[in-house]
C-alpha cells in the first residue's frame, strides 16, 4: 500500500513568520499549497501592511512564490463543524480564517489518500480544524513545522494521522507533547494524584484554607484589636484631661480647690486667696 503523501497548506499568519530559506526547505516534506485568499492577502500586505516587517516579508514571499513549485488552490468545501455560530465575529480576519478552514477541508476531501497539514499561527483556527476530527486533516503551528524540517521530528498530530491512515485504525486527538504522554503511560504518580485531587475539589464544596484556622493568624488579629482598643482609650483619656484643663482655666477657683483637696500644686494666682 502506498504511504500517504503530505500536502502542506499555509495561511498568511504562518508565512509572515518565515523567510525564503525556510519556505524552500518545506518542499522536502511534501507539496506546498496556498489558498487563493492567502495569496491575495499577501499581495495586499506587500504594499500597505501596518507593520513594516510584515510588509517586507510579504514582498519577499511574493518574489519567492513566482519562482517556486508552490501551488495555488481555490478548492472550497463546507463542513458543519466549521460553520460560525450565529452572531459570531465577522471581522476580516475571521472571514479569512473561515475561508482557509473550508479550503483545508476541501483539499482533504479531494485527496482522501493524502494527509493535509494546515500550517497556521492562528490558534482558534487550528483548534477548529482539530475539532472536526477528519482522518486525513490536521493543523500545526509554524514553529512545529520548522522543528519538523530542521530536526526531522514529526509533530504528534501528524504522526497520529499518518499511523491511523496506514493502519486503518481509529485515532485519538491529542495536543500534548510526546514526553508528557510517555510520562502518563509509565505511571507518573505525582501527576495522577494531583489530577485526582483536582477532580475531587470540583465535586465538593470548597474547603476553607489552612491559613484561616492557623492560630498564628488568630493571635495577630487579637493583638491588632487590643492595640486598637488601647489606642482609643489613650486618646479618650487625653481628650478628657485636655477638656478638664480647658474648663479649669475658665474656673480657676474651683480648679485650685480641686487640686488642693488632692495635695496637688495650685495655680499661683489663686494661692493667696485660699
Amino acid at each position: 500500500m502506498k504511504p500517504p503523501s503530505i500536502l502542506l497548506l499555509f495561511d498568511h499568519t504562518a508565512l509572515l513568520a518565515g523567510k525564503t530559506r525556510d519556505w524552500q526547505e518545506f518542499t522536502r516534506l511534501g507539496e506546498c499549497y496556498l489558498p487563493q485568499i492567502v495569496l491575495e492577502e499577501l499581495r495586499f500586505l506587500s504594499g500597505r501592511a501596518p507593520d513594516p516587517t510584515d510588509e517586507l516579508t510579504a514582498r519577499e514571499f511574493i518574489r519567492f512564490y513566482h519562482t517556486s513549485s508552490w501551488r495555488i488552490t481555490q478548492v472550497h468545501a463546507i463542513h458543519p463543524g466549521l460553520k460560525p455560530a450565529p452572531g459570531q465575529d465577522v471581522s476580516k480576519r475571521a472571514r479569512q480564517a473561515l475561508s482557509v478552514a473550508y479550503c483545508a477541508y476541501g483539499l482533504s476531501a479531494d485527496h482522501p489518500g493524502d494527509l493535509v497539514v494546515l500550517v497556521s499561527n492562528d490558534q482558534p483556527l487550528l483548534m477548529k480544524i482539530q475539532s472536526i476530527r477528519v482522518r486525513n486533516l490536521c493543523g500545526i503551528s509554524y514553529s512545529s513545522l520548522l522543528e519538523w524540517t530542521r530536526f526531522n521530528r514529526q509533530p504528534v498530530l501528524v504522526a497520529q494521522r499518518l499511523r491511523a491512515m496506514e493502519t486503518g485504525s481509529s485515532f485519538v486527538v491529542s495536543t500534548k507533547p510526546t514526553r508528557q504522554a510517555t510520562a502518563t503511560r509509565t505511571g507518573d504518580i505525582a501527576t495522577k494524584i494531583n489530577s485526582q485531587k483536582s477532580h475531587t475539589k470540583v465535586n465538593r464544596m470548597p474547603r476553607p484554607s489552612r491559613e484561616r484556622f492557623d492560630p498564628r493568624f488568630d493571635t495577630d488579629e487579637d493583638r491588632k484589636s487590643i492595640s486598637q482598643i488601647i489606642s482609643f482609650l489613650i486618646a479618650l483619656a487625653a481628650l478628657s484631661v485636655a477638656g478638664f484643663l480647658i474648663w479649669g482655666l475658665f474656673n480657676p477657683a474651683y480648679l485650685n480647690k480641686f487640686l488642693g483637696e488632692r495635695g496637688l500644686p495650685q495655680l499661683p494666682s489663686y494661692q493667696k486667696d485660699q
